[in-house]
Formats: C-alpha cells, structure tokens, sequence
C-alpha cells in the first residue's frame, strides 16, 4: 500500500512539474517573441508545446507562417494549428480558417472558421462576412455577410464595423449609422495597418451622402499611405468627377489601371475601363 502511494504521489508530482513547466516555458516564449526575439522564442515554445501546451502550440504555427525564427512553411504552421485545435484552443481554430481561406481552400477555411464563430470567435464570425459577400467556399449572400458583420461589430470588432459601414456604402443605405460605425473604427483603432483601409471606407461613405470634396480629403489621406491601392485611385478618380474635374478624374483611374496588384481585381478594371471610354466618348 505505501509504495502504490509512493507511486501515486510520484505520478501527481511528475505532473505539476511538467504543468508548470510548459507555462513557465510559454511564458517566456511570449516574452522573447514580444520583444522580436524569435529564435529563443522559437525554443520555449517548441518546449512548452511538445508538453501539450495548446498556446504555445498555436504560436509555433503563428511562427512558421510568417516565418519568424523558422523558414516559413506552411504545411508546418497547419500542423500546429491542428495541434492546438485539438485542445479546442480557439485562436488556433480561427488562424485555421483564416490561413485555409489565404491558400484557397475554402471548404477547410469555412469548416474552421465556423467552429471557431461557434466559439465566440469575433474574428471568424467577420471572416464568414467576408465569404457569404464574396461567394467563396459559400453560396454568395449579401444578407448573410451583412448579418455577420453586424453580429461581430455590435460586440466591438472593428474589422467588422469597417466591413458594415462599407457594404451600405456600396448599397447606398443606412449611410448615417454607417458614418457612425467608421468614425467608431477610426478613432477606437490602434493598429496602423488599417488607417487606409478605414479611411477609404469613411470617404466613400462621405460620397455616397454627396459630400465630394470631404471624401477627397479622406481619399487623398488614405492614398498617402496607401499609394499603389488601385480601389483608393478609383474612389479618388468618382470623387473628382462628380465636381467636374474630368481631368483628375482621368489621371486618378488611369493610375488604378496602371497598378499592379498581387491579387489583379478584374471586376475593378472592367468598371473603370468603362468610365474612360465613357469619358472619351462623350469628349468625341
């Protein structure tokens, strides 16, 4: 009896040492990759997660998919994903289908990004949007993503807010709540990343209330940071003309059609080929 004891009390030790170890291990992970030190970050973690660390795990697949500390692999960044899944960890959930959606398979990235939604995932629930407005990996349906986005929005996600105030620009409705949603956005946002994207969105609403020279103020702000955005010249190029200023108007989309973009948007150039024909047309 006293050595299963002995041997029970082993096991419980065993256990609480490596349990705090594998935090003490993510802790210190998350330390060395606050502070950009990827390599000593890459150890703990990869520490921590062969002890079970569900965290730790998700960061390692963080680390090989933006190639941090480690080449980047993408296989590999799936793997420990997967790993942190397991443990229903719902960051690791979300980057799933957020990573699947980039890679273009869409029938994986829905089938994650919906776990994760159903977890409370913000993030995801915005992603869906994304994929019921563009019909990828879904049947395309406005009210769907407009759905969405409004869910992760009314919670705070200013993504969301974005994406919202964006799509009844686009419609041509709601256009006073969607100036609310984005100036939220604007002056509640701290990643820099998205002042453009924000800004553009702010004066297309501006536009569409027939507010022409505010919106070019915000386009023109947006374009500074953003200057190869061919959708930002486009929204310059509509502002300009609806004062006017042919010229400007013409040099704006001119630039959009110049660009380059990784992802060439050919609904985009279609739309502004058609304006310039339209324009020489009527110049005839």
């Amino acid at each position: 009896m006293k050595c299963y004891q002995k041997y029970v009390y082993a096991i419980v030790v065993a256990g609480l040492f490596t349990g705090c170890s594998q935090y003490y291990d993510f802790a210190e992970g998350k330390r060395c990759y606050n502070e950009k030190k990827y390599n000593d970050a890459f150890t703990y973690f990869q520490k921590s997660a062969d002890s079970g660390n569900a965290q730790s795990q998700c960061y390692l697949g963080i680390m090989y998919e933006q190639g941090q500390g480690v080449k980047q692999d993408y296989p590999l960044a799936i793997k420990w994903y997967k790993e942190s899944a397991k443990n229903v960890y719902v960051p690791a959930l979300d980057s799933l289908g957020r990573l699947y959606a980039q890679l273009k398979d869409f029938k994986e990235a829905v089938k994650y990004l919906e776990k994760a939604a159903k977890k409370g995932s913000l993030a995801s629930v915005y992603r869906m949007g994304i994929l019921y407005e563009n019909g990828t990996g879904v049947e395309a349906d406005a009210a769907k993503a407009e759905t969405m986005y409004k869910i992760a929005a009314d919670r705070g996600f200013l993504l969301a807010q974005n994406a919202l105030a964006y799509l009844w620009a686009q419609q041509n409705r709601n256009l006073e709540d969607a100036e609310k949603r984005i100036i939220f956005a604007i002056e509640n946002n701290s990643t820099p990343s998205y002042i453009p994207y924000f800004t553009d969105t702010y004066g297309l609403v501006l536009y569409k209330q027939g507010k022409y020279k505010d919106a070019i103020t915000q386009f023109e702000k947006a374009m500074a940071l953003t200057p190869d955005n061919a959708t930002i010249h486009n929204h310059l190029g509509d502002c300009y003309f609806k004062i006017n200023d042919i010229a400007k108007a013409k040099e704006q989309w001119l630039k959009a059609l110049d660009l380059k973009p990784l992802i060439p948007d050919d609904k985009l150039n279609a739309q502004i080929q058609a304006k310039l024909d339209a324009i020489r047309t009527v110049q005839k």
